[in-house]
């Protein structure tokens, strides 16, 4: 075996160990945390690890047919993790996914499977080499395609991960958001240069584990807690606990949020009265209220109800309200039940660390 394939061999063995440790880790976070965008960003690591797999060990099989096939199967694989990286992408920059990107990827996709089943030495073609082995060299068509897949997916990556940057504010997740950065950067940046360089040394895992490298940075970040995934998308102004009979027992403004004016309380304040009969006999309902810039998620209870006022309605955004008042039913409420007080300083203060702890993905 030639220099030039043992060192591609272990080049390619340490990155997919890395990605292995990788996949099992996101798909362990997404088993505990139960967001969406971490789970896609799993099948996206999972598809890197099968093509990292097929890249490293078809050069090495010992007929072409085999070889052709591993090959096509990891680079589907690969465009298979690149459409995930736009999904993930999408989650994390607006919180839903734009559907005309999605049949654009979705269509070039295709186009690249059908090509690969359909283009040997025509949009590809497989070389041998006597002292490494087989390596597919793609034609510029396939290149083109390629090209039309990876540098638009790569700039909704890096700039979902810039936006994530721009909206941190805490030193926590300042330093999550830098690192996850610093990885899109070296991943997708990084892995191109790979590419040239590649052309000149002629190692092609080297690819892998610049890839694999740059992946390892970001998880670094983004794996410290994957609510990173709701920083841009969503942004909280205020809640509010009010009671049956109108009294305010709680509400915060988000910090860093502009504080919303009296005239909007006063109308979260009169919805609330206006449907609090729908909300008799019932453990639990939740409503929403849309505004002109905002909208009031309301989930009312018997004797006492909760607004959250955000930029948007979502389910994220709906079930941290339902665990916030969860909470502060069994710890905080039975305190002023039966009083018309507010809560005394020092309990509105451990009120505020709950806040804190509940919407801690918010900016």
């Amino acid at each position: 075996m030639d220099l030039y394939s043992i060192i591609h061999l272990v080049v390619g063995n340490i990155a997919i160990v890395i990605l292995i440790l990788l996949s099992l880790a996101v798909l362990s976070k997404y088993r505990k945390d139960k967001i969406p965008a971490t789970l896609i960003f799993s099948l996206f690591f999972i598809s890197i690890l099968i093509w990292a797999i097929c890249s490293t060990y078809y050069p090495f099989t010992t007929a072409q047919r085999l070889a052709v096939i591993l090959y096509c199967i990891g680079v589907f694989f690969s465009y298979l993790g690149f459409f995930n990286l736009f999904l993930f992408s999408n989650l994390v920059k607006s919180g839903s996914i734009n559907l005309k990107l999605g049949v654009y990827f979705s269509f070039l996709l295709g186009t690249i499977l059908m090509l690969l089943i359909t283009g040997e030495n025509i949009f590809y073609e497989m070389i041998f080499y006597s002292n490494f082995g087989y390596y597919a060299k793609a034609l510029l068509f396939f290149l083109i395609i390629q090209f039309a897949f990876i540098l638009p997916v790569g700039i909704l990556f890096i700039d979902a991960c810039f936006q994530m940057v721009r909206k941190s504010k805490t030193k926590k997740h300042k330093t999550q958001t830098r690192l996850t950065f610093l990885g899109s950067l070296i991943g997708i940046p990084g892995a191109i240069i790979a590419l040239a360089i590649v052309e000149i040394i002629f190692i092609p895992s080297l690819v892998l584990l610049v890839s694999a490298l740059g992946l390892l940075i970001f998880a670094l970040g983004y794996l410290q807690n994957t609510q990173l995934a709701y920083l841009v998308p969503y942004q909280c102004y205020r809640i509010i606990v009010i009671k049956k009979s109108g009294i305010t027992c709680y509400a915060k403004n988000f910090e860093g949020e502009q504080k919303i004016n009296d005239n909007l309380i006063s109308g979260a304040i009169s919805a609330i009265s206006s449907i609090m009969e729908s909300a008799l006999g019932f453990k639990s309902e939740l409503k929403v209220i849309k505004l002109l810039n905002a909208v009031m998620i309301l989930d009312l209870r018997e004797g006492f109800s909760g607004i959250l006022i955000s930029n948007k309605f979502s389910t994220v955004l709906k079930n941290a309200l339902t665990s916030f008042l969860n909470q502060f039913q069994e710890k905080f409420y039975p305190l002023v039940k039966t009083s018309d007080m507010c809560l005394d300083e020092k309990t509105e203060q451990k009120v505020d660390n709950l806040t804190r702890n509940i919407f801690s993905f918010l900016p």
